[in-house]
């Protein structure tokens, strides 16, 4: 098994100051010598993947949330302190979701927004208010969900988590009506916004949930130049394999994956699916072997 990255470890060392659990408790259920736990968290030490996980669910945090704690390279946009709050100020006034749409999207491109910790301490409550306070999820309100879905956490988003796929089966239902353009834009948002909620699931070992997501995103119409939703797609049928502990047959799929992402997909389009796949099929099997790890041993996941 490949070292884990050195952000992650940090990331890690970070959420353990944050939590405050006590060193007897990470210790018992850890089976880590105190030595080599002192020694990893003054920096100066490695653990192995499965010390991770078990330090992980000790923490009851998962990849994502440690995610929140790397360093993230800052979006290349001019946000001011102005443009912040005219957005905060539009969506009270009327409840418009624009404004905060445009200052995590800098590009024609969907997908997660990496934003300064300064400005989403300021969003955060409005964020908060648009996914408690809708009852049935425009469009818009579910691009505003995948843009900033690094800052909610996995709790905000159970808390809300019937609402949201509600939302979700009735968006694909009208771009299926609406056809072209829209149906596309729809398709494409829809589909990472799945994607990134069955990875969430699936590392937090909640199946019967990650099935229920996987279904709706097999619902989907996807057509030709629906090119990242079947991506997503093949990539999902490649966590399936993974969580089966069908190993081999993961590794071939993943291999097949990669080698259809460079041959069809301009360079441009690169950085996207190789942050959905890691660097390599350790890197990406390792946000997943928590459940797979569970699963093997007959032990309740969840």
């Amino acid at each position: 098994m490949a070292g884990i990255d050195t952000p992650i470890l940090n990331a890690v060392r970070k959420v353990i100051e944050l939590k405050h659990i006590s060193v007897r408790d990470i210790l018992q259920h850890t089976a880590i010598s105190s030595g080599r736990y002192y020694t990893f968290i003054n920096g100066q030490g490695d653990i192995t993947v499965h010390k991770l996980h078990a330090i992980l669910k000790t923490l009851n945090v998962g990849l994502a949330e440690i995610g929140m704690y790397m360093p993230h390279e800052e979006i290349e946009q001019d946000l001011t302190l102005d443009q912040m709050m005219a957005a905060i100020e539009s969506y009270r006034q009327t409840r418009s979701v624009t404004e905060i749409i445009a200052l995590a999207k800098d590009s024609d491109e969907w997908g997660v927004a990496t934003l300064p910790e300064e400005m989403i301490i300021r969003l955060k409550p409005v964020l908060m208010d648009l996914l408690r306070r809708t009852e049935n999820y425009t469009l818009a309100e579910i691009k505003v969900v995948l843009l900033y879905l690094n800052y909610f956490t996995y709790d905000d988003l159970r808390e809300q988590y019937k609402k949201l796929l509600r939302g979700l089966r009735l968006q694909i239902q009208l771009s299926e009506e609406h056809g072209g353009a829209i149906r596309h834009e729809a398709v494409q948002v829809i589909g990472m916004l799945l994607f990134e909620l069955i990875v969430m699931h699936a590392e937090h070992g909640q199946r019967a949930r990650m099935d229920e997501l996987v279904a709706i995103f097999y619902s989907m119409q996807v057509k030709s130049d629906d090119w990242t939703t079947a991506v997503l797609r093949e990539v999902i049928n490649v966590i399936r394999l993974v969580i089966a502990g069908k190993q081999s047959l993961a590794k071939q799929k993943y291999d097949t994956v990669r080698e259809m992402i460079q041959i069809f997909q301009p360079k441009e389009n690169w950085p996207y699916f190789e942050r959905v796949m890691g660097e390599s099929f350790e890197s990406f099997t390792l946000q997943f072997l928590w459940v797979e790890l569970e699963d093997n041993h007959g032990m309740a996941i969840g």
